[in-house]
């Protein structure tokens, strides 16, 4: 379970890969558990927590990266 510096889907330098947010989620919560990220960049936690049926809720100071991520999030939530 190695994932490789950024990530290339959300283009954040320090992305981490979605096998090790999805590991942690589903070892470290239950279904509609609350996760918190304060330091939401490319939203890899945030889709894998909804994917795994949990509750969100995250936090970006960066505007641009706030708009990739929100877009990213929405995106998973269209039919």
């Amino acid at each position: 379970m190695r994932s490789a510096p950024g990530n290339k889907l959300t283009d954040h330098p320090w992305a981490k890969g979605a096998p090790e947010a999805t590991y942690f989620i589903q070892r470290l919560s239950r279904k509609g558990s609350l996760v918190c990220d304060p330091f939401l960049g490319g939203a890899t936690t945030a889709v894998s927590a909804l994917r795994l049926g949990r509750r969100f809720v995250g936090f970006e100071i960066d505007p641009a990266v706030a708009r990739k991520a929100r877009a990213r999030i929405a995106h998973l939530q269209s039919p």
